[in-house]
């Protein structure tokens, strides 16, 4: 039954096919690669698990861009003495707003908060006018960072120009 399986799925893999319920058949068969393969093409699994799921069968990066991306934000109003509009909140904007509220969404299922997690929520720290908390947020990259500034290498990662600016 297993050689059986394991033929049906190379076949299917020279013809650049993909069947789920021939996949679903690498649990029962203990087949990793195969069921590697099933969850990667899964989406609705990989939306149940989330945006930061690392293990050896399934890794989900957000970092990409297909979940939180960078965006920059035009006539950004800071509500600090006075109130802007019908409510005080501590985030006028609305597209910044969701901005935020989606990057917390995403971080909670972090592990722990990479370099990258941290500059930008160092950003979204200052924008919202909380600078203590940012310079707080930052300190791990400022560590190491500004050795690799110094020395005339690139910070590591895709935000090396935010990591410049915060020094």
């Amino acid at each position: 039954e297993k050689a059986a399986f394991e033929a049906i799925v190379n076949e299917l893999r020279l013809q650049m096919r993909f069947c789920t319920p021939i996949w679903g058949y690498g649990f029962k068969h203990h087949d990793l690669r195969v069921v590697k393969e099933f969850l990667e093409i899964n989406d609705s699994f990989q939306k149940l698990v989330g945006p930061r799921m690392e293990s050896e069968l399934l890794s989900t990066d957000a970092l990409d861009g297909s979940i939180y991306s960078h965006c920059d934000f035009d006539g950004l109003v800071l509500s600090r003495a006075h109130t802007v509009g019908a409510r005080r909140q501590n985030i006028e904007d609305a597209d910044l707003r969701k901005a935020y509220a989606d990057f917390l969404s995403e971080l909670a299922y972090a592990s722990s908060l990479s370099l990258e997690d941290r500059l930008v929520l160092t950003n979204f720290m200052l924008l919202q006018d909380r600078v203590d908390e940012a310079r707080v947020a930052f300190e791990p990259v400022k560590d190491v960072v500004l050795p690799r500034l110094s020395a005339g290498t690139p910070p590591p990662g895709p935000l090396q120009l935010q990591a410049a600016y915060h020094m």
